[in-house]
């Protein structure tokens, strides 16, 4: 993993505990479906500060413009997972293999 954040980036407050959160869900996902490197960087805007984790794996296909939303719709093809899988009454993936 890299990181490209600046010395001069500005103090923000929030949630210690979500911000840890989305940050270890975007790392997983990046080490689970991306390709090296995992980059994780940070810069600060008038208003707001940006993070962002980059790997260099595949991407989502391609939207037509305006409907970028709608790769995640359930309706979607991109949305739709190659395979069927097994979920517990949780919702969780169940550990038996198809």
């Amino acid at each position: 993993m890299q990181t490209a954040i600046p010395v001069e980036l500005p103090l923000v407050e929030f949630d210690a505990v979500l911000i840890g959160r989305v940050l270890v869900n975007l790392l997983e996902n990046a080490a689970k479906y991306g390709a090296p490197p995992i980059v994780v960087s940070a810069r600060a805007e008038p208003t707001t500060l940006v993070l962002s984790v980059r790997d260099h794996g595949r991407s989502l296909p391609a939207a037509p413009k305006g409907q970028e939303g709608r790769l995640f719709d359930k309706s979607s093809p991109a949305a739709k997972p190659s395979r069927p899988r097994r979920v517990s009454a949780e919702g969780r993936p169940s550990a038996r293999r198809w």
